[in-house]
């Protein structure tokens, strides 16, 4: 036979991002889900590489792998093109979509609930059926902080004023007008090395330290706002990570990261919601549900909405003759 080997998969798009799914199991080793993480890092990285980049991927793929999980109805190991993350909100309503819609988890009407195991922690994904159409997803995200506020020195510019916020994982976040850039799909080209030296440079100047065991304790990803341009939103973003991946969505912890800086600083409160719009223009609703401690920090508790979309299932193959069998990049 041909084939080496065979990953069953289902993609999906939440608001315009995309996510790829491995629905098929893998002997994933460890007694929490940042253990198997670990293990699917150090023996499994190739398939990472194999289903996201190209040929089968692309420079913007995100995927998540399903592993089993002692308390939780699975595990769920985020990953993009350049790494893996510990949390991901637009990844989460893709996955509830599409182990709803293909019967893994049985449709209950009105609402079905997924519970998932994250590296940064229990998730809950609230699913809103109607005739064994998932309509829209609640996920009740991580406990979001915020960090604080910075000034720091950006190259060609004095200083910019940042925000630097935990929502599932660490972000800088900053309004794009500061570095004479609007968040617009007519700025992309220049809006992503922006970014991805905001992130160089608030990692240069500023250290995060999170007081779950596990998660990385890195300003991994830069949010850039700017005024909305539909009028039922109440702000408008990009995020971009990696190698210069762009978020097509509003992004979920992203906007729970900002929904979290907004009400550090007295601008919501609990029981507000807050309307994120994504350089597409497609939404994100953000509900503050509670609030708890995180170490030392006063943490949100988010609730974020939005709706994904099965848009393939398939086999992807790796043949014993392909040269390029684990991926390639190009940018």
């Amino acid at each position: 036979m041909f084939v080496k080997n065979t990953f069953y998969v289902v993609d999906t798009h939440t608001e315009g991002e995309p996510t790829r799914i491995l629905l098929s199991g893998l002997p994933v080793e460890g007694n929490d889900i940042i253990e198997k993480r670990e293990y699917f890092k150090k023996h499994y990285d190739w398939i990472r590489t194999a289903l996201l980049w190209e040929p089968r991927g692309h420079g913007d793929q995100f995927g998540a792998v399903l592993v089993p999980s002692d308390t939780a109805d699975f595990g769920v190991i985020y990953m993009d093109t350049a790494g893996y993350l510990d949390m991901c909100g637009h990844a989460t309503m893709g996955v509830a979509t599409a182990l709803i819609e293909l019967g893994i988890v049985e449709a209950k009407e009105p609402y079905t609930i997924v519970k998932l195991e994250t590296p940064a922690g229990p998730v809950e994904a609230k699913a809103k059926v109607e005739d064994g159409v998932v309509k829209e997803v609640t996920v009740v995200d991580v406990p979001s902080f915020h960090v604080g506020e910075f000034e720091i020195n950006y190259p060609n510019i004095e200083n910019i004023t940042i925000d630097v916020a935990f929502g599932g994982n660490f972000y800088v976040i900053a309004d794009a007008r500061q570095m004479g850039l609007r968040v617009r799909k007519e700025y992309i080209k220049e809006l992503i090395p922006a970014a991805l030296k905001l992130i160089k440079v608030a990692n240069e100047q500023i250290k995060v330290q999170h007081p779950r065991k596990g998660v990385q304790n890195r300003i991994n990803l830069a949010m850039l706002t700017d005024e909305p341009e539909r009028e039922d939103s109440d702000g408008k973003n990009v995020v971009i990570w990696g190698e210069g991946s762009v978020d097509r969505s509003p992004c979920g912890t992203g906007s729970a990261s900002r929904v979290a800086t907004l009400y550090s600083k007295g601008i919501l409160k609990e029981g507000d919601t807050f309307v994120h719009e994504s350089i597409l223009g497609t939404q994100f609703k953000i509900r503050i549900v509670g609030t708890t401690k995180i170490g030392d920090y006063t943490a949100i508790v988010p609730e974020i909405t939005g709706s994904a979309y099965i848009t393939k299932i398939s086999q992807d193959i790796i043949t014993k003759n392909d040269p390029l069998w684990k991926g390639f990049l190009l940018r």
